[in-house]
């Protein structure tokens, strides 16, 4: 069977809506950049399938159809190292996960390009809430851990899955000292 490549206009696309950054939210690198001749751009990014191309890739979904497979709404942007490493370590890569990315990397984005301060503001169920970082400067602070109000999501065995991206921050209970 065939690979459901994604057309040149929608790997554009998909580049653009994130800025030519990666998606990935512990990477965030630049994608695209200059090049030593100086009528050429070097470009380091790939339009990744979030569910695989072809039967036996990472995440394959059998229920997709061919149109589905090579649609927008089934690649995310990465770099190049981000994206072999997700087909590579595709269990700690599940679908909703990258979904998460895709749609981290493009809030943060519209909201650069509306001048919003808003960026990074995150919000539980629809409830925005305060994540305070104190620290005295004569004592320090311990993490106790992630609290029970981060995002969850059930990974392809139903296990959860806390979903750390841009506009999710963890929140983590501190013991100050």
């Amino acid at each position: 069977m065939a690979r459901d490549n994604f057309s040149q206009n929608l790997t554009r696309i998909l580049a653009e809506r994130v800025g030519y950054l990666c998606s990935n939210p512990r990477c965030r690198c630049f994608t695209v950049g200059p090049n030593e001749n100086r009528d050429k751009s070097t470009r380091i990014g790939e339009a990744a399938h979030i569910t695989a191309a072809s039967p036996g890739g990472p995440r394959y979904d059998n229920d997709l159809t061919r149109e589905q497979r090579a649609d927008i709404g089934n690649g995310i942007w990465l770099c190049s190292s981000c994206a072999d490493l997700i087909d590579k370590d595709f269990d700690n890569y599940p679908t909703p996960l990258l979904k998460k990315w895709k749609s981290d990397a493009e809030l943060e984005m519209y909201q650069k390009i509306k001048g919003s301060k808003d960026v990074g503001v995150v919000s539980v169920k629809g409830r925005p809430f305060l994540d305070a970082d104190l620290r005295y400067n004569s004592s320090g602070r311990r993490s106790q851990g992630y609290s029970n109000k981060n995002p969850v999501e059930k990974d392809k065995n139903g296990n959860p899955v806390m979903i750390i991206g841009f506009a999710t921050k963890p929140i983590i209970h501190w013991k100050l000292n």
